[in-house]
């Protein structure tokens, strides 16, 4: 098994908010903004993440595999929980539409001759 990638080893990071440090990039000087996995991306040169490629030709090409080896383990992982929330989606609905087909078949197995609607014994029943 690898050893996690230190992205800090990489990038210093300027200032913390949950979920969003500002960060500078050690070989190309870059100042951005984000998560890790936003450092992670510009480490890897990795288009369509929202971040500056990293075009420092002082970069070491360990830290590149690295990076885009952490970054595909991240997608994979992040995919996977997607999948797994959806089949739970899936699930809940399915459960909801057997509980409402067993609601249905109790009510119309309900005692012969009962009658829907407003009855004599109903708030809402109008006598005529």
């Amino acid at each position: 098994m690898s050893t996690p990638f230190d992205y800090t080893a990489h990038a210093r990071v300027l200032a913390t908010a949950p979920g969003n440090n500002r960060y500078e990039c050690k070989y190309c000087l870059l100042q951005s903004h984000g998560s890790a996995k936003r450092v992670i991306a510009h480490l890897a040169c990795a288009p369509n993440h929202g971040v500056a490629l990293c075009d420092a030709e002082a970069e070491p090409p360990a830290v590149y595999r690295a990076a885009c080896e952490e970054l595909a383990k991240r997608e994979r992982t992040s995919a996977a929980a997607k999948r797994m929330r959806q089949a739970a989606e899936a699930a809940d609905e399915d459960a909801r539409a057997a509980a409402a087909e067993e609601v249905s078949q109790q009510v119309s197995r309900a005692a012969p001759g009962a009658r829907s609607g407003p009855g004599p014994s109903s708030p809402n029943a109008v006598c005529v």
